[in-house]
């Protein structure tokens, strides 16, 4: 597991919308493969790019110019905290094709120089969506394991008097970035934080972003919109792969995000941009990034299991998915379906309800800010609609099997308990140590527990916002048959 350090943690709350790279095979511990873009349902209306491009752009944070994130530490001071011992970035694997020598860094941080010429350091899509499984890095997988249960407090969750020290040792212009800096950890203390480790607040924290920018002009205003109810609705979700967006017409789990996706995918720039002549610059290129994220494939299942799949298991199981999956996931030929109510799949309501026009909390002010933004009026940018009732996209499933946990929210740890309900814990503790990835089960190993009390580490799915039910559909097979199925879905 990994520990949010207290300077990562108000620019890491704000990234679940960003996309994320997938580069190529490097050696046995990166994996990750970008296929050729083969169309697919989010290819329509989309503006086109250049998805090598995009690549760099991805894992390099832009251009040297104009980067997507701006605001971070900076370098000399990061720089001088090393030389006294003190490592603020902390241990991690290296991307060895990254260049401005981001290559240097861990993978989840990357270089940038603001508008006033600083250098800083700042964190990246990576730190969502890449993840440790078994013994290999898969970038573009979402990341289950981050700990976001913390509260900062100033910009590097330090006491007051410890801030100010540190500013008494960089310049004045950097004092500005370190400003321009904990701004963002000012307004993250306005979102209630998570009280389970693993779950992600970025959809909600977007809503916070939004309360602070005028949306005219884009530029921060330390007060935010006294419109803004980021008090109610608040739903926090499992980080999503990224490489079946290709088969998707929409971006999110309710099946909203239509319209432009590169548009809508640069929203994380929202954290440093200046103003609407900065989100241009960015969005000039954003297309590029977003045509690499519609050539992500997930890597191979014997590549990162390291074992051989029972191919007349999966054969069985193949028929099994198409009579009794294929209906609402789609298959080699058919997207899935992008609208099924939650009284359909009976999975937990609340996150469907928030994005929902029933909504009224930090998800929804998000969705109106858009599109009165510079956002959504500015180009081709459409609008983000939220549906009339709540409902759920059914996502693809091609790399099901690495995904665990399961459910938007997280609540089910094995991929053999989302098949059959008998199976899932309601309030437990999960490994998430990469080693202990059950590539039998698909999933993460747990261990029920009598209550959550105030452990953090602890998942209560008895809660609402949390409940693993329903998606009963495969409880009427055969435990033979479940296996079968569970076979082939490793073929995916």
């Amino acid at each position: 597991m990994k520990n949010i350090s207290p300077c990562e943690l108000a620019l890491a709350v704000v990234l679940g919308l960003c996309a994320c790279a997938n580069p190529a095979l490097e050696d046995s511990s990166v994996t990750g493969l970008g296929g050729g873009l083969q169309g697919g349902l989010a290819a329509a209306g989309q503006r086109t790019g250049d998805a090598a491009r995009g690549r760099s752009l991805l894992l390099n944070n832009g251009t040297p110019e104009t980067p997507y994130l701006s605001c971070g530490i900076p370098k000399g001071l990061v720089d001088s905290l090393a030389w006294l011992g003190v490592d603020v970035l902390g241990p991690g694997p290296k991307l060895p094709d990254r260049e401005r020598g981001n290559a240097e860094l861990p993978y989840t941080f990357s270089h940038a120089r603001t508008r006033a010429g600083v250098d800083v350091v700042t964190t990246n899509c990576l730190l969502c969506h890449a993840s440790q499984l078994g013994d290999a890095l898969v970038v573009g997988l979402g990341n289950p394991n981050l700990d976001f249960t913390g509260k900062t407090s100033g910009a590097f969750g330090l006491p007051p008097i410890a801030e100010e020290l540190l500013r008494l040792a960089v310049s004045e212009k950097e004092r500005v970035e370190l400003d321009r800096f904990s701004r963002l950890s000012r307004a993250s203390e306005e979102l209630a934080q998570a009280d389970t480790v693993g779950v992600n607040p970025a959809d909600a924290m977007f809503g916070v972003l939004a309360a602070h920018r005028d949306a005219t002009t884009l530029q921060w205003r330390n007060e935010k919109d006294p419109n803004a109810r980021l008090d109610v609705d608040l739903v926090f979700t499992d980080v999503p792969a990224w490489w079946n967006l290709h088969r998707r017409d929409r971006m999110f789990y309710s099946g909203f995000g239509r319209g432009d996706h590169a548009r809508i995918m640069m929203s994380a720039a929202l954290m440093c941009l200046e103003d609407t002549q900065e989100a241009a610059a960015i969005d000039a290129y954003f297309p590029d990034i977003e045509a690499y994220i519609l050539s992500l494939r997930p890597p191979r299942y014997e590549d990162v299991a390291r074992r051989a799949i029972d191919a007349p298991r999966a054969e069985r199981g193949a028929v099994l998915f198409g009579q009794h999956c294929a209906r609402c996931h789609g298959d080699s030929e058919h997207g899935p379906r992008e609208d099924v109510s939650i009284a359909e799949v009976g999975t937990d309501p609340a996150y469907a309800i928030a994005s929902s026009q029933r909504g009224d909390g930090a998800v929804a002010y998000y969705f109106e800010f858009f599109n009165r933004s510079w956002y959504g009026t500015h180009g081709a940018a459409g609008h983000l609609e939220r549906a009339s009732e709540p409902s759920y996209g059914a996502p693809p499933l091609v790399g099901i099997w690495a995904t665990a946990p399961y459910f938007h929210n997280g609540s089910v740890p094995t991929l053999d308990a989302v098949l059959d309900p008998a199976l899932r814990p309601k309030i437990f503790r999960r490994s998430r140590e990469p080693a202990r990835y059950d590539f039998e089960r698909l999933g993460w190993p747990s261990e029920e527990v009598g209550s959550k009390g105030s452990d953090t580490s602890v998942y209560d799915a008895t809660r609402p916002g949390y409940l693993n039910t329903g998606h009963t559909f495969a409880a009427s097979l055969s435990a033979e048959e479940r296996r079968d199925l569970l076979e082939y879905l490793k073929t995916l």
